[in-house]
């Protein structure tokens, strides 16, 4: 098994005042072996960030789960309304992005972790369009490379 570090591979959802941030730490697989939930397994530290609260955390996600929220937010985007929604494979990190028809939009969702640790985190954010587009952009530049459910064409 190849392990492939990651440098500076991450998209941030900024708000008002606060933040989501995804940062890969390794696809330990990629490019040889795809994940049994689309994409490649990758290991993630999320950061969110409040004018009140910060939190780090380590999750598992499958660069399919981000192509699947880039997708989605490249289409709210255009139209500037709808819902899209991020949901890992190992349902601890939930979040959506509802647009209204002005181009404001509102982050929602929750973290969790349940073992010795367990906790459940809550989080909003108000956001707006232009925000998106720069989190739209990093994420487009991390499809590029991963591609979708299948991987990349080797």
């Amino acid at each position: 098994m190849s392990f492939v570090i990651l440098f500076m591979e991450e998209f941030e959802l900024k708000g008002y005042g606060g933040s989501i941030k995804l940062v890969i730490k390794e696809v330990p697989d990629f490019p040889h072996s795809t994940s049994p939930f689309g994409g490649y397994d990758a290991s993630c530290s999320v950061k969110i960030k409040s004018p009140n609260y910060e939190v780090n955390d380590l999750i598992w996600i499958t660069t399919n789960d981000i192509y699947e929220f880039c997708h989605q937010v490249q289409i709210c985007q255009e139209q500037l309304c709808g819902e899209a929604i991020f949901d890992s494979y190992e349902k601890n990190l939930k979040m959506q992005v509802v647009y209204d028809e002005r181009g404001h939009c509102i982050i929602k969702g929750g973290l969790e972790r349940n073992g010795e640790d367990t906790y459940r985190l809550i989080f909003e954010l108000t956001s707006d369009q232009t925000y998106i587009n720069a989190s739209l952009k990093q994420m487009q530049a991390f499809v590029q490379k991963y591609g979708g459910a299948t991987g990349i064409e080797h």
